[in-house]
């Protein structure tokens, strides 16, 4: 019978206990498989709030101009964020915040979301983008004269104001930018415009007309006065005439009656005064409230000098006129006096342009 020494599988099994116990001690022991996943997982994003701005209107309203940044309130370091606006994708891959430049920030009325890694919704937040309040606030946010002119619509007290939103037309192309265009029409039919007889000196005849030259007036020999005012959708400090023009109305009747300006003798300086007792009249532009105690410019105060019985008078310049105060009413005043009978288109073409 053969015999067989334990000795050398004492020697097997010592070695197999010290390799266990290195093992152990070096923390390489084998694992069990498992369906469980070591990466951290992706939290649902907080609540997206807007960070204040310094000219926020309200929680979560924002003037025009104001940039517009949100934030996910746990954020997590390594976790990507698509931004969504009104359920379309505004930025993919992005950051917990989302930062929209001033002049972007109109478009960003509506809705936001995110979605974290892919996989998280968060909370949708309104976020209303008022609308601009002037032609001169777009040119100041967008820069001087880069914007195209065209047909914008503004809110002029802001979203919280009790006006409605109108379209107005924006100059920017032209003196720096930031001007609203006014035809006759528009401060007749849009801006409320009105024509009222000054003094009692009403003459003859006179009316807002229904056609583009405007309101016009008549007296039969004795003295008128009259006053044309709008009310705009803001305040403006500053204006000029493109391409305006008055048109003398004098009868014709064969008597050779003249209306007249001359400047190096008598220019309206005053509100409510538009003739004088030396048979001149002018046509006199400015705002009214505050300091405005009397016209910026006027035909006389231009240099016009001229009599005749129906001729147009161009006004003589495009200089830029400015108020005393801020205004929102723009004023037209025309008038004259004498023995004649005489009288004025006093908007017979043109454009008015504020700012």
């Amino acid at each position: 019978m053969k015999r067989y020494s334990i000795i050398p599988i004492f020697i097997v099994l010592l070695a197999m206990v010290f390799s266990f116990q290195n093992c152990a001690e070096s923390g390489s022991l084998p694992s069990k498989s498992t369906n469980s996943s070591s990466s951290t997982p992706t939290p649902t994003p907080g609540p997206i709030v807007l960070v204040d701005p310094n000219l926020a209107i309200s929680k979560n309203i924002l003037e025009y101009g104001e940039a517009l940044d949100l934030v996910v309130t746990n954020a997590q370091d390594g976790v990507t964020y698509d931004w969504y606006i009104n359920d379309v994708l505004e930025v993919k891959g992005g950051t917990a915040t989302l930062a929209v430049p001033a002049v972007d920030n109109l478009k960003h009325t509506g809705e936001f979301k995110v979605i974290a890694n892919g996989e998280k919704v968060s909370n949708k937040v309104a976020v209303q983008v008022g609308l601009p309040r002037s032609c001169k606030q777009i040119n100041t946010v967008t820069g001087a004269g880069t914007s195209p002119d065209g047909v914008v619509t503004i809110d002029g007290d802001g979203p919280l104001g009790a006006d409605d939103p109108v379209d107005v037309y924006c100059v920017h192309s032209m003196n720096g930018g930031g001007w609203m265009r006014v035809t006759y029409a528009e401060a007749r039919d849009a801006f409320g415009a009105t024509l009222t007889a000054l003094n009692g000196e009403a003459g003859t005849s006179s009316n807002m007309r229904t056609d583009s030259r405007g309101p016009v007036a008549r007296d039969a020999g004795g003295n008128h006065a009259y006053r044309f005012q709008f009310r705009l959708p803001y305040q403006f400090r500053e204006f000029f005439l493109r391409n305006y023009r008055i048109q003398a109305n004098s009868p014709d009747n064969g008597s050779g009656d003249v209306s007249e300006i001359n400047g190096g003798v008598f220019a309206q300086s005053v509100w409510g005064a538009p003739n004088n007792s030396n048979t001149l009249g002018d046509v006199s532009f400015g705002g009214t409230g505050g300091d405005n105690t009397g016209p910026v410019t006027s035909f006389g105060a231009a240099g016009v000098n001229m009599n005749c019985r129906a001729c147009d008078i161009p006004f003589p310049n495009m200089n830029v006129y400015t108020l005393t105060s801020p205004s929102r009413n723009f004023r037209i005043e025309f008038g004259e006096s004498g023995g004649e009978g005489e009288g004025w288109f006093a908007w017979e073409a043109g454009l008015i342009h504020v700012r």
